[in-house]
Protein backbone atom coordinates (compact mmCIF):
# COMPACT_ATOMS: atom_id res chain seq x y z
CA UNK A 1 0.00 0.00 0.00
CA UNK A 2 2.79 2.37 0.90
CA UNK A 3 4.67 1.66 -2.34
CA UNK A 4 1.55 2.14 -4.40
CA UNK A 5 0.90 5.54 -2.83
CA UNK A 6 4.45 6.70 -3.48
CA UNK A 7 4.35 5.51 -7.11
CA UNK A 8 1.13 7.48 -7.64
CA UNK A 9 2.86 10.61 -6.37
CA UNK A 10 5.79 9.99 -8.69
CA UNK A 11 3.43 9.74 -11.64
CA UNK A 12 1.61 12.87 -10.57
CA UNK A 13 4.86 14.84 -10.55
CA UNK A 14 5.98 13.40 -13.86
CA UNK A 15 8.83 11.34 -12.39
CA UNK A 16 10.06 8.23 -14.14
CA UNK A 17 10.21 4.85 -12.49
CA UNK A 18 13.65 3.82 -13.71
CA UNK A 19 15.37 0.41 -13.70
CA UNK A 20 17.53 1.20 -10.65
CA UNK A 21 14.48 2.02 -8.55
CA UNK A 22 12.77 -1.14 -9.74
CA UNK A 23 15.80 -3.27 -8.80
CA UNK A 24 16.01 -1.78 -5.30
CA UNK A 25 12.30 -2.25 -4.68
CA UNK A 26 12.44 -5.89 -5.75
CA UNK A 27 15.31 -6.46 -3.31
CA UNK A 28 13.26 -4.93 -0.48
CA UNK A 29 10.27 -7.15 -1.24
CA UNK A 30 12.49 -10.21 -1.45
CA UNK A 31 13.88 -9.44 2.01
CA UNK A 32 10.31 -8.80 3.25
CA UNK A 33 11.45 -5.59 4.91
CA UNK A 34 9.37 -2.66 3.70
CA UNK A 35 10.12 -0.59 6.81
CA UNK A 36 12.86 1.26 4.91
CA UNK A 37 10.97 1.58 1.59
CA UNK A 38 11.36 5.36 1.56
CA UNK A 39 15.12 5.04 1.36
CA UNK A 40 14.80 2.80 -1.71
CA UNK A 41 12.78 5.28 -3.77
CA UNK A 42 14.23 8.25 -5.66
CA UNK A 43 14.87 11.26 -3.47
CA UNK A 44 12.36 13.33 -5.43
CA UNK A 45 9.50 11.00 -4.54
CA UNK A 46 10.04 11.28 -0.80
CA UNK A 47 10.39 15.03 -1.05
CA UNK A 48 6.90 15.30 -2.54
CA UNK A 49 5.17 13.31 0.21
CA UNK A 50 2.52 15.23 2.08
CA UNK A 51 3.55 16.33 5.52
CA UNK A 52 1.15 16.80 8.45
CA UNK A 53 0.22 20.32 9.39
CA UNK A 54 1.65 21.90 12.53
CA UNK A 55 -1.68 21.44 14.25
CA UNK A 56 -1.87 17.75 13.28
CA UNK A 57 1.72 17.27 14.40
CA UNK A 58 1.02 18.84 17.80
CA UNK A 59 -2.11 16.72 18.29
CA UNK A 60 -0.14 13.58 17.41
CA UNK A 61 2.74 14.44 19.76
CA UNK A 62 0.34 15.22 22.61
CA UNK A 63 -1.56 11.96 22.03
CA UNK A 64 1.66 9.91 22.01
CA UNK A 65 2.87 11.56 25.23
CA UNK A 66 -0.49 11.06 26.98
CA UNK A 67 -0.60 7.42 25.89
CA UNK A 68 2.98 6.92 27.11
CA UNK A 69 2.05 8.37 30.53
CA UNK A 70 -1.00 6.11 30.80
CA UNK A 71 1.04 3.01 30.00
CA UNK A 72 3.76 3.96 32.50
CA UNK A 73 1.15 4.51 35.21
CA UNK A 74 -0.40 1.08 34.66
CA UNK A 75 2.92 -0.78 34.46
CA UNK A 76 4.55 0.99 37.42
CA UNK A 77 1.74 -0.09 39.75
CA UNK A 78 3.35 -3.52 39.94
CA UNK A 79 -0.02 -5.28 39.62
CA UNK A 80 -0.26 -8.03 37.03
CA UNK A 81 -3.84 -7.02 36.20
CA UNK A 82 -2.70 -3.45 35.47
CA UNK A 83 0.05 -4.75 33.21
CA UNK A 84 -2.51 -6.81 31.28
CA UNK A 85 -4.65 -3.67 30.85
CA UNK A 86 -1.61 -1.80 29.52
CA UNK A 87 -0.98 -4.55 26.96
CA UNK A 88 -4.65 -4.55 25.91
CA UNK A 89 -4.53 -0.75 25.43
CA UNK A 90 -1.36 -1.05 23.37
CA UNK A 91 -2.78 -3.77 21.11
CA UNK A 92 -6.01 -1.79 20.66
CA UNK A 93 -4.08 1.34 19.64
CA UNK A 94 -2.06 -0.68 17.08
CA UNK A 95 -5.25 -2.13 15.59
CA UNK A 96 -6.94 1.30 15.36
CA UNK A 97 -3.92 2.88 13.72
CA UNK A 98 -3.79 0.19 11.05
CA UNK A 99 -7.55 0.21 10.41
CA UNK A 100 -8.47 3.89 10.22
CA UNK A 101 -5.19 5.83 10.36
CA UNK A 102 -5.79 7.07 13.88
CA UNK A 103 -3.65 10.10 14.78
CA UNK A 104 -2.21 8.12 17.71
CA UNK A 105 0.62 6.12 16.20
CA UNK A 106 2.09 3.66 18.73
CA UNK A 107 5.89 3.60 18.64
CA UNK A 108 8.80 1.60 20.04
CA UNK A 109 8.75 3.59 23.30
CA UNK A 110 5.17 2.53 24.01
CA UNK A 111 5.92 -1.11 23.32
CA UNK A 112 9.15 -0.99 25.38
CA UNK A 113 7.16 0.13 28.45
CA UNK A 114 4.94 -2.98 28.28
CA UNK A 115 7.90 -5.21 27.42
CA UNK A 116 9.73 -3.99 30.51
CA UNK A 117 6.65 -4.72 32.62
CA UNK A 118 6.51 -8.34 31.47
CA UNK A 119 10.27 -8.65 32.02
CA UNK A 120 9.99 -7.46 35.63
CA UNK A 121 7.16 -9.95 36.24
CA UNK A 122 9.46 -12.70 34.90
CA UNK A 123 7.23 -13.48 31.91
CA UNK A 124 9.74 -13.36 29.03
CA UNK A 125 7.44 -15.44 26.81
CA UNK A 126 4.79 -12.68 26.98
CA UNK A 127 7.39 -10.07 26.14
CA UNK A 128 8.66 -12.11 23.19
CA UNK A 129 5.10 -12.41 21.81
CA UNK A 130 4.97 -8.61 21.66
CA UNK A 131 8.39 -8.55 20.02
CA UNK A 132 7.16 -10.92 17.29
CA UNK A 133 4.15 -8.65 16.76
CA UNK A 134 6.50 -5.69 16.24
CA UNK A 135 8.64 -7.64 13.80
CA UNK A 136 5.51 -8.29 11.67
CA UNK A 137 4.73 -4.55 11.48
CA UNK A 138 6.91 -2.70 8.95
CA UNK A 139 6.12 0.61 10.65
CA UNK A 140 6.81 -0.68 14.18
CA UNK A 141 10.11 -2.53 13.86
CA UNK A 142 11.77 -3.19 17.26
CA UNK A 143 14.87 -1.17 18.09
CA UNK A 144 17.90 -2.10 20.15
CA UNK A 145 16.11 -1.17 23.41
CA UNK A 146 13.29 -3.63 22.75
CA UNK A 147 15.68 -6.47 21.93
CA UNK A 148 17.75 -5.70 25.04
CA UNK A 149 14.68 -5.86 27.28
CA UNK A 150 13.67 -9.27 25.91
CA UNK A 151 17.15 -10.74 26.24
CA UNK A 152 17.52 -9.42 29.78
CA UNK A 153 14.08 -10.85 30.64
CA UNK A 154 15.10 -14.34 29.51
CA UNK A 155 18.41 -14.12 31.37
CA UNK A 156 16.72 -13.08 34.62
CA UNK A 157 14.08 -15.80 34.33
CA UNK A 158 16.68 -18.62 34.16
CA UNK A 159 13.83 -20.78 32.85
CA UNK A 160 14.43 -23.97 30.88
CA UNK A 161 15.98 -23.27 27.49
CA UNK A 162 16.52 -19.56 28.17
CA UNK A 163 20.00 -19.59 26.64
CA UNK A 164 18.66 -20.97 23.36
CA UNK A 165 15.95 -18.27 23.36
CA UNK A 166 18.58 -15.57 23.84
CA UNK A 167 20.65 -17.00 20.99
CA UNK A 168 17.58 -17.11 18.74
CA UNK A 169 16.71 -13.48 19.48
CA UNK A 170 20.31 -12.47 18.80
CA UNK A 171 20.14 -14.14 15.39
CA UNK A 172 16.87 -12.34 14.57
CA UNK A 173 18.37 -9.03 15.64
CA UNK A 174 21.34 -9.49 13.30
CA UNK A 175 19.04 -10.51 10.42
CA UNK A 176 17.19 -7.20 10.90
CA UNK A 177 20.53 -5.39 10.68
CA UNK A 178 20.00 -3.86 14.12
CA UNK A 179 23.36 -2.89 15.60
CA UNK A 180 23.86 -4.35 19.10
CA UNK A 181 25.14 -2.01 21.79
CA UNK A 182 27.29 -2.63 24.88
CA UNK A 183 24.30 -3.39 27.12
CA UNK A 184 22.89 -6.00 24.76
CA UNK A 185 26.26 -7.68 24.20
CA UNK A 186 26.78 -7.77 27.97
CA UNK A 187 23.41 -9.44 28.56
CA UNK A 188 23.97 -12.06 25.85
CA UNK A 189 27.49 -12.87 27.05
CA UNK A 190 26.22 -13.13 30.63
CA UNK A 191 23.55 -15.61 29.49
CA UNK A 192 26.06 -17.69 27.53
CA UNK A 193 28.55 -17.68 30.43
CA UNK A 194 25.96 -18.97 32.90
CA UNK A 195 24.84 -21.82 30.66
CA UNK A 196 25.52 -25.42 31.71
CA UNK A 197 26.25 -26.22 28.06
CA UNK A 198 30.02 -25.93 27.64
CA UNK A 199 29.68 -24.82 24.00
CA UNK A 200 28.24 -21.49 25.04
CA UNK A 201 31.38 -20.52 26.94
CA UNK A 202 33.24 -20.51 23.63
CA UNK A 203 30.37 -18.57 22.01
CA UNK A 204 30.65 -15.97 24.77
CA UNK A 205 34.36 -15.72 24.02
CA UNK A 206 33.61 -15.27 20.30
CA UNK A 207 31.18 -12.42 21.06
CA UNK A 208 33.84 -10.76 23.20
CA UNK A 209 36.30 -10.89 20.31
CA UNK A 210 33.61 -9.35 18.09
CA UNK A 211 33.21 -6.52 20.59
CA UNK A 212 36.97 -5.92 20.62
CA UNK A 213 36.82 -5.06 16.90
CA UNK A 214 33.84 -2.72 17.31
CA UNK A 215 34.59 0.94 16.63
CA UNK A 216 31.68 2.36 18.67
CA UNK A 217 32.39 0.66 22.00
CA UNK A 218 34.75 -1.81 23.66
CA UNK A 219 34.09 -4.57 26.24
CA UNK A 220 34.45 -3.49 29.85
CA UNK A 221 35.63 -5.32 32.96
CA UNK A 222 32.16 -6.78 33.58
CA UNK A 223 32.08 -8.39 30.13
CA UNK A 224 35.58 -9.87 30.52
CA UNK A 225 34.63 -11.17 33.97
CA UNK A 226 31.52 -12.89 32.57
CA UNK A 227 33.58 -14.61 29.86
CA UNK A 228 36.20 -15.69 32.42
CA UNK A 229 33.45 -17.09 34.64
CA UNK A 230 31.95 -19.00 31.69
CA UNK A 231 35.30 -20.48 30.70
CA UNK A 232 35.94 -21.57 34.28
CA UNK A 233 32.50 -23.17 34.50
CA UNK A 234 33.14 -25.09 31.28
CA UNK A 235 36.45 -26.37 32.63
CA UNK A 236 38.65 -24.24 30.37
CA UNK A 237 40.76 -22.82 33.19
CA UNK A 238 43.82 -22.16 31.03
CA UNK A 239 41.75 -20.14 28.55
CA UNK A 240 40.33 -18.21 31.51
CA UNK A 241 43.87 -17.40 32.67
CA UNK A 242 44.72 -16.19 29.15
CA UNK A 243 41.61 -14.00 29.14
CA UNK A 244 42.63 -12.57 32.52
CA UNK A 245 46.03 -11.58 31.12
CA UNK A 246 44.29 -9.89 28.18
CA UNK A 247 42.05 -7.98 30.60
CA UNK A 248 45.11 -6.64 32.42
CA UNK A 249 46.48 -5.34 29.12
CA UNK A 250 43.17 -3.71 28.19
CA UNK A 251 42.42 -1.73 31.36
CA UNK A 252 43.88 -0.77 34.71
CA UNK A 253 40.44 -0.37 36.30
CA UNK A 254 40.42 -3.88 37.76
CA UNK A 255 38.65 -5.51 40.66
CA UNK A 256 39.41 -8.78 42.43
CA UNK A 257 36.48 -10.81 41.04
CA UNK A 258 38.13 -12.21 37.85
CA UNK A 259 41.28 -13.12 39.82
CA UNK A 260 39.29 -14.82 42.58
CA UNK A 261 37.19 -16.68 39.99
CA UNK A 262 40.29 -18.29 38.46
CA UNK A 263 41.95 -18.93 41.83
CA UNK A 264 38.79 -20.69 43.11
CA UNK A 265 38.77 -22.84 39.96
CA UNK A 266 42.40 -23.83 40.52
CA UNK A 267 41.54 -24.76 44.11
CA UNK A 268 39.17 -27.49 42.90
CA UNK A 269 41.18 -28.58 39.87
CA UNK A 270 43.46 -31.60 39.51
CA UNK A 271 46.32 -29.74 37.82
CA UNK A 272 49.65 -30.72 39.42
CA UNK A 273 50.78 -27.08 39.24
CA UNK A 274 47.56 -25.54 40.62
CA UNK A 275 49.27 -24.16 43.77
CA UNK A 276 52.00 -22.45 41.74
CA UNK A 277 49.52 -20.94 39.27
CA UNK A 278 47.22 -19.73 42.07
CA UNK A 279 50.10 -18.12 43.93
CA UNK A 280 51.29 -16.47 40.69
CA UNK A 281 47.86 -14.84 40.37
CA UNK A 282 48.07 -13.72 44.00
CA UNK A 283 51.46 -12.14 43.25
CA UNK A 284 49.94 -10.26 40.30
CA UNK A 285 47.15 -8.98 42.53
CA UNK A 286 49.70 -7.84 45.13
CA UNK A 287 51.81 -6.04 42.52
CA UNK A 288 48.78 -4.23 41.04
CA UNK A 289 47.62 -3.25 44.52
CA UNK A 290 51.08 -2.04 45.61
CA UNK A 291 51.53 0.00 42.42
CA UNK A 292 48.25 1.80 43.08
CA UNK A 293 46.79 0.72 39.72
CA UNK A 294 44.28 -1.68 41.18
CA UNK A 295 41.25 0.59 40.97
CA UNK A 296 38.64 -1.44 42.80
CA UNK A 297 41.05 -4.33 43.46
CA UNK A 298 41.30 -5.00 47.17
CA UNK A 299 43.29 -7.71 48.89
CA UNK A 300 41.51 -9.61 51.65
CA UNK A 301 41.99 -12.66 53.84
CA UNK A 302 39.58 -14.76 51.73
CA UNK A 303 41.89 -14.70 48.70
CA UNK A 304 44.96 -15.47 50.80
CA UNK A 305 43.12 -18.28 52.59
CA UNK A 306 42.15 -19.86 49.27
CA UNK A 307 45.74 -19.94 48.01
CA UNK A 308 46.99 -21.21 51.39
CA UNK A 309 44.30 -23.91 51.24
CA UNK A 310 45.51 -25.05 47.78
CA UNK A 311 49.06 -25.46 49.10
CA UNK A 312 47.72 -27.16 52.26
CA UNK A 313 45.77 -29.74 50.24
CA UNK A 314 49.02 -30.74 48.48
CA UNK A 315 51.28 -30.63 51.53
CA UNK A 316 51.64 -34.42 51.59
CA UNK A 317 52.34 -34.61 47.83
CA UNK A 318 54.46 -31.59 46.92
CA UNK A 319 57.78 -31.13 48.66
CA UNK A 320 57.97 -27.79 50.43
CA UNK A 321 54.24 -27.09 50.03
CA UNK A 322 53.80 -26.51 53.77
CA UNK A 323 56.54 -23.86 53.74
CA UNK A 324 54.81 -22.05 50.86
CA UNK A 325 51.57 -21.99 52.88
CA UNK A 326 53.44 -20.70 55.94
CA UNK A 327 55.21 -18.05 53.85
CA UNK A 328 51.90 -16.72 52.47
CA UNK A 329 50.62 -16.41 56.06
CA UNK A 330 53.52 -14.09 56.88
CA UNK A 331 53.24 -12.24 53.56
CA UNK A 332 49.63 -11.29 54.17
CA UNK A 333 50.61 -9.71 57.49
CA UNK A 334 53.31 -7.67 55.73
CA UNK A 335 50.62 -6.39 53.34
CA UNK A 336 48.44 -5.34 56.26
CA UNK A 337 45.92 -8.20 55.97
CA UNK A 338 45.18 -9.82 59.32
CA UNK A 339 45.04 -13.63 59.32
CA UNK A 340 41.83 -15.11 60.67
CA UNK A 341 40.60 -18.50 61.89
CA UNK A 342 40.52 -19.98 58.37
CA UNK A 343 44.09 -18.83 57.71
CA UNK A 344 45.51 -20.54 60.79
CA UNK A 345 43.31 -23.61 60.28
CA UNK A 346 44.64 -24.08 56.73
CA UNK A 347 48.29 -23.63 57.73
CA UNK A 348 47.93 -25.97 60.74
CA UNK A 349 46.21 -28.49 58.47
CA UNK A 350 49.13 -28.22 56.01
CA UNK A 351 51.65 -28.93 58.77
CA UNK A 352 49.49 -31.79 60.10
CA UNK A 353 49.48 -33.49 56.67
CA UNK A 354 53.18 -32.94 56.06
CA UNK A 355 55.91 -35.32 57.17
CA UNK A 356 58.21 -32.57 58.35
CA UNK A 357 60.11 -33.31 61.57
CA UNK A 358 59.37 -29.86 62.99
CA UNK A 359 55.60 -30.16 62.37
CA UNK A 360 54.70 -30.75 66.07
CA UNK A 361 56.66 -27.66 67.19
CA UNK A 362 55.24 -25.48 64.40
CA UNK A 363 51.56 -26.39 64.94
CA UNK A 364 51.99 -25.80 68.67
CA UNK A 365 53.48 -22.35 67.95
CA UNK A 366 50.59 -21.49 65.62
CA UNK A 367 48.06 -22.58 68.25
CA UNK A 368 49.74 -20.41 70.88
CA UNK A 369 49.76 -17.49 68.41
CA UNK A 370 46.01 -17.89 67.91
CA UNK A 371 45.45 -17.90 71.68
CA UNK A 372 47.57 -14.74 72.08
CA UNK A 373 45.82 -12.89 69.24
CA UNK A 374 42.41 -13.81 70.63
CA UNK A 375 43.43 -12.62 74.10
CA UNK A 376 44.52 -9.30 72.52
CA UNK A 377 41.09 -8.70 70.98
CA UNK A 378 41.29 -10.40 67.56
CA UNK A 379 38.00 -12.26 67.92
CA UNK A 380 38.22 -14.02 64.54
CA UNK A 381 41.35 -15.94 65.59
CA UNK A 382 39.73 -17.90 68.41
CA UNK A 383 40.83 -21.55 68.28
CA UNK A 384 38.20 -24.25 68.72
CA UNK A 385 38.07 -28.02 69.18
CA UNK A 386 38.84 -28.56 65.47
CA UNK A 387 42.13 -26.65 65.76
CA UNK A 388 43.10 -28.46 68.95
CA UNK A 389 42.26 -31.83 67.38
CA UNK A 390 44.51 -31.05 64.38
CA UNK A 391 47.38 -30.16 66.68
CA UNK A 392 46.84 -33.33 68.74
CA UNK A 393 46.77 -35.40 65.51
CA UNK A 394 50.10 -33.87 64.49
CA UNK A 395 51.58 -34.79 67.86
CA UNK A 396 50.16 -38.31 67.54
CA UNK A 397 51.94 -38.76 64.20
CA UNK A 398 55.22 -37.64 65.78
CA UNK A 399 57.78 -40.00 67.28
CA UNK A 400 58.99 -37.46 69.82
CA UNK A 401 59.16 -38.67 73.40
CA UNK A 402 57.37 -35.60 74.80
CA UNK A 403 54.49 -35.71 72.29
CA UNK A 404 52.11 -37.74 74.51
CA UNK A 405 52.61 -35.34 77.41
CA UNK A 406 52.10 -32.25 75.20
CA UNK A 407 49.00 -33.76 73.59
CA UNK A 408 47.44 -34.62 76.97
CA UNK A 409 48.17 -31.12 78.23
CA UNK A 410 46.21 -29.72 75.27
CA UNK A 411 43.33 -32.13 75.89
CA UNK A 412 43.10 -31.05 79.54
CA UNK A 413 43.07 -27.42 78.42
CA UNK A 414 40.14 -28.23 76.13
CA UNK A 415 38.27 -29.91 78.97
CA UNK A 416 38.82 -26.92 81.26
CA UNK A 417 37.60 -24.43 78.66
CA UNK A 418 34.57 -26.56 77.89
CA UNK A 419 33.67 -26.89 81.59
CA UNK A 420 34.04 -23.09 81.89
CA UNK A 421 31.24 -22.67 79.33
CA UNK A 422 33.05 -22.53 75.98
CA UNK A 423 30.96 -24.94 73.89
CA UNK A 424 33.29 -24.62 70.88
CA UNK A 425 35.97 -26.41 72.90
CA UNK A 426 34.02 -29.61 73.50
CA UNK A 427 36.44 -32.50 72.89
CA UNK A 428 35.11 -35.44 70.91
CA UNK A 429 35.95 -39.13 70.92
CA UNK A 430 38.56 -38.53 68.23
CA UNK A 431 40.70 -36.46 70.62
CA UNK A 432 40.66 -39.14 73.33
CA UNK A 433 41.22 -41.95 70.85
CA UNK A 434 44.16 -40.13 69.26
CA UNK A 435 45.72 -39.57 72.68
CA UNK A 436 45.14 -43.19 73.68
CA UNK A 437 46.81 -44.21 70.43
CA UNK A 438 49.86 -42.01 71.01
CA UNK A 439 50.28 -43.45 74.52
CA UNK A 440 49.86 -46.97 73.14
CA UNK A 441 52.70 -46.36 70.69
CA UNK A 442 55.01 -44.86 73.29
CA UNK A 443 57.52 -46.67 75.46
CA UNK A 444 56.55 -44.74 78.55
CA UNK A 445 56.11 -46.69 81.80
CA UNK A 446 53.02 -44.65 82.61
CA UNK A 447 51.33 -45.37 79.27
CA UNK A 448 48.91 -48.01 80.59
CA UNK A 449 47.84 -45.83 83.53
CA UNK A 450 47.35 -42.82 81.27
CA UNK A 451 45.26 -44.87 78.85
CA UNK A 452 43.08 -46.27 81.63
CA UNK A 453 42.53 -42.73 82.90
CA UNK A 454 41.55 -41.49 79.43
CA UNK A 455 39.15 -44.38 78.97
CA UNK A 456 37.51 -43.60 82.32
CA UNK A 457 37.16 -39.91 81.39
CA UNK A 458 35.51 -40.89 78.10
CA UNK A 459 33.14 -43.25 79.88
CA UNK A 460 32.26 -40.57 82.46
CA UNK A 461 31.31 -38.12 79.70
CA UNK A 462 29.30 -40.84 77.98
CA UNK A 463 27.42 -41.63 81.21
CA UNK A 464 26.62 -37.91 81.56
CA UNK A 465 24.69 -38.05 78.30
CA UNK A 466 27.31 -37.29 75.64
CA UNK A 467 26.66 -40.14 73.17
CA UNK A 468 29.56 -39.05 70.96
CA UNK A 469 31.94 -40.12 73.73
CA UNK A 470 31.11 -43.81 73.48
CA UNK A 471 34.44 -45.66 72.98
CA UNK A 472 34.53 -47.38 69.61
CA UNK A 473 36.50 -50.30 68.22
CA UNK A 474 39.48 -48.03 67.42
CA UNK A 475 39.64 -46.89 71.04
CA UNK A 476 39.56 -50.44 72.35
CA UNK A 477 42.19 -51.52 69.82
CA UNK A 478 44.60 -48.87 71.13
CA UNK A 479 43.94 -49.86 74.75
CA UNK A 480 44.53 -53.56 74.09
CA UNK A 481 47.71 -52.79 72.17
CA UNK A 482 49.06 -50.80 75.12
CA UNK A 483 48.12 -53.52 77.64
CA UNK A 484 50.04 -56.11 75.66
CA UNK A 485 53.22 -54.14 76.45
CA UNK A 486 52.68 -53.98 80.21
CA UNK A 487 55.14 -55.64 82.54
CA UNK A 488 52.36 -57.41 84.48
CA UNK A 489 51.23 -59.62 81.63
CA UNK A 490 48.70 -61.58 83.64
CA UNK A 491 46.68 -58.57 84.84
CA UNK A 492 47.07 -56.91 81.45
CA UNK A 493 45.66 -59.91 79.60
CA UNK A 494 42.73 -60.17 82.00
CA UNK A 495 42.02 -56.46 81.61
CA UNK A 496 42.17 -56.79 77.85
CA UNK A 497 39.72 -59.67 77.99
CA UNK A 498 37.35 -57.56 80.14
CA UNK A 499 37.50 -54.78 77.56
CA UNK A 500 36.71 -57.19 74.74
CA UNK A 501 33.72 -58.54 76.64
CA UNK A 502 32.58 -54.99 77.32
CA UNK A 503 32.90 -54.17 73.64
CA UNK A 504 30.93 -57.30 72.77
CA UNK A 505 28.08 -56.24 75.11
CA UNK A 506 28.00 -52.76 73.56
CA UNK A 507 27.60 -54.20 70.08
CA UNK A 508 24.97 -56.71 71.21
CA UNK A 509 22.93 -53.86 72.72
CA UNK A 510 23.13 -51.60 69.67
CA UNK A 511 21.98 -51.72 66.06
CA UNK A 512 25.50 -51.10 64.79
CA UNK A 513 27.31 -54.04 63.19
CA UNK A 514 30.78 -54.72 64.59
CA UNK A 515 33.93 -54.35 62.51
CA UNK A 516 34.74 -58.08 62.51
CA UNK A 517 38.15 -57.72 60.93
CA UNK A 518 39.28 -55.27 63.58
CA UNK A 519 37.73 -57.32 66.40
CA UNK A 520 39.55 -60.44 65.23
CA UNK A 521 42.77 -58.48 64.92
CA UNK A 522 42.48 -57.38 68.55
CA UNK A 523 41.77 -60.92 69.68
CA UNK A 524 44.76 -62.17 67.71
CA UNK A 525 47.01 -59.65 69.47
CA UNK A 526 45.71 -60.81 72.82
CA UNK A 527 46.13 -64.48 71.92
CA UNK A 528 49.76 -63.99 70.82
CA UNK A 529 50.63 -62.09 74.00
CA UNK A 530 49.25 -64.96 76.07
CA UNK A 531 50.85 -67.72 74.00
CA UNK A 532 54.38 -66.51 74.64
CA UNK A 533 53.87 -65.79 78.35
CA UNK A 534 54.25 -69.05 80.30
CA UNK A 535 54.02 -67.42 83.72
CA UNK A 536 50.52 -65.95 83.33
CA UNK A 537 47.90 -67.42 85.63
CA UNK A 538 44.92 -68.95 83.83
CA UNK A 539 46.55 -68.30 80.44
CA UNK A 540 44.99 -71.43 78.98
CA UNK A 541 41.46 -70.49 80.06
CA UNK A 542 41.93 -66.98 78.64
CA UNK A 543 43.09 -68.43 75.34
CA UNK A 544 40.02 -70.66 75.16
CA UNK A 545 37.78 -67.67 75.94
CA UNK A 546 39.38 -65.70 73.11
CA UNK A 547 38.82 -68.57 70.67
CA UNK A 548 35.15 -68.70 71.69
CA UNK A 549 34.82 -64.96 71.10
CA UNK A 550 36.34 -65.36 67.63
CA UNK A 551 33.88 -68.15 66.86
CA UNK A 552 31.01 -65.95 68.05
Amino acid sequence: VKVKGLLSKMQKHGMKFNDETSRRLQLVFKEKDVGCIDACLPREATQHQERPTKREHKIRVDAEYTFKTELESLVSSGELSSLQKAEEALLESIEKYESDGNLLKPNQVHVAIVLDGWAKHLHPEKAESLLELMEDKPWLQPDIVCYSIIIKAWVQSRSSGYVQRVENIMDRLESKRVKPDLILYSSVIDAFAKSDDKRYARKAEDLLMKMETNEDFKPNVVVYTSVISGLVKSGSIKRAETMLKKLQNVTSDLDAIPFITVIDALATSDYPDSPQRAEALLYRMENIWKAGNGGKLNLDSVTYNTVIGIWASRSNRIQGAVYRADDILRRMEINGIKPDYMTFNSVIDAWAKSKEENAPERVTELLEEMETRFANGEKDTKPDAVIYASVIDTLVASKADRSPFTAEKLLRRMEEKYKAGDETMQPDARCYTSLIDIWANSNSRVAADRIEDLLKRMDALYQMGDDSMSPDIITYAAVVRSLSRCADKSSAAKRAYELICQLERIYHNSEENPDLDRCNLILDVMFKSLTFQKDIDDAESLREAIIQLKIT
